[in-house]
């Protein structure tokens, strides 16, 4: 099979690395050709538009920032929409808002086209390693016809269920740590106030069932006010107001991550969206230094 992939971003970049190494050259295309320059000395083929991506290719991986970025890229001027043809593979890796995954499956179906979403968990080392989790929602024998293309890009393959599925399970577990992270913050500006240690307070954490690598590291970073960008803030905001928006649709509470939702999207409009998520600590921050203020005077 042709291999085409689009979107070059952090993630992207290190995963259509993985797929050349194995199986040869793969056609390519991002927003920006600038960051295809690295894969173009590998077996990267340019392609001038995602509807070139399309006719040229058997299956296509897209990896990209949002719902509004797929939509574009499927469907606008010189979108894959033009140049896709019956029998041809699209894989959304994106996290992507589940209902609009089962309408790309419909819609795509339309033409013959077959549609998975597959989200990935996992970081940029994960990425580099080819050790990210893959899980995979859609038909059952398009994802057994093409499972090891994704193993060429992770250690783990889960296939799901039918369309959607993959897209609602990683938005709940996006939410969850978005939440663990938020609850870490509050704590150690809790423990701060208490005069305790906070890196001790880490130790005890990681030896103990209900802490995670996750928050701890994510603590240790706090701590050490480094925010270097391994998952963005205004990715995760995104997520999570994604995650709100489906609970809607499918008329179940959700008011943690409603609450959740709106501090993410304080936190990226005052311009922390290119730090790491766990930036959402330097609003909690903010907040409590208000509240002390307040209650002195």
């Amino acid at each position: 099979m042709k291999i085409g992939f689009i979107g070059l971003g952090m993630m992207g970049i290190r995963m259509v690395k993985n797929l050349i190494k194995e199986f040869g050259e793969v056609n390519v295309w991002n927003r920006t050709k600038q960051k295809a320059k690295e894969i173009l000395k590998m077996k990267g083929k340019w392609r001038k538009s995602p509807c070139e991506i399309a006719k040229n290719s058997d299956i296509v991986f897209l990896i990209l920032k949002d719902k509004e970025a797929v939509n574009e890229v499927i469907f606008g001027e010189n979108g894959l929409w033009h140049g896709l043809s019956e029998g041809k593979i699209v894989i959304d890796m994106t996290t992507n808002l589940p209902e609009y995954s089962i309408y790309l499956y419909n819609k795509l179906k339309e033409k013959g086209v077959y549609f998975l979403d597959a989200p990935v968990l996992g970081t940029l080392p994960h990425a580099e390693k080819r050790e990210l989790i893959i899980i995979v929602g859609g038909d059952r024998n398009i994802f057994e016809k093409i499972k090891r293309y994704f193993y060429a890009m992770g250690r783990r393959v889960e296939y799901i269920g039918e369309s959607g599925s993959a897209s609602y399970l990683k938005l709940f577990i996006n939410v969850l740590g978005a939440v663990s992270i938020l609850a870490l913050s509050e704590g150690l500006i809790y423990l701060e106030r208490a005069g305790i240690d906070g890196d001790f307070a880490l130790s005890i954490l990681e030896e103990l069932a209900f802490g995670s690598k996750a928050m701890v590291v994510k603590g240790r970073s706090i701590l050490k006010n480094d925010f270097e960008p391994f998952f963005k803030l205004e990715l995760m905001e995104k997520d999570i107001r994604y995650y709100v928006e489906s609970v809607k649709r499918l008329g179940v509470t959700g008011f943690i991550p409603s609450l959740t939702s709106e501090i993410y999207r304080l936190a990226k409009n005052k311009g922390f969206g290119n730090l790491d998520f766990c930036a959402v600590y330097k609003i909690i921050e903010e907040l409590n230094s208000r509240f002390l203020l307040l209650s002195e005077k």
